[in-house]
């Protein structure tokens, strides 16, 4: 369950917007406290570490995906509403 929390982080940070160094800053102080720290379930090392490290990243690309398609969304509109001045 708590894989899945910190996979939709990362979603969430690209989803509002926040600024790529604050959140590559973030990700990377997060996979390092899970590395350094003790396990937090009976998974252990290198497990548990392994998956958290692993859900960010896939947040991380899911969150990127979910953005560029917005964005395109976005300039896909304005190209129309451009379109519809011209003619």
């Amino acid at each position: 369950m708590g894989i899945l929390v910190w996979s939709l982080m990362p979603v969430y940070w690209h989803h509002i917007a926040l600024h790529t160094f604050h959140r590559l800053v973030y990700l990377v102080v997060t996979c390092a406290g899970f590395i350094a720290l003790p396990p937090w379930s009976e998974l252990g090392r290198p497990a548990e570490p392994a998956c958290m490290v692993g859900g960010l990243a896939l947040g991380e690309v899911l969150g990127h995906a979910l953005e560029l398609s917005m964005r395109k969304a976005h300039l896909h509109n304005k190209e129309i509403d451009v379109q519809r001045q011209h003619a």
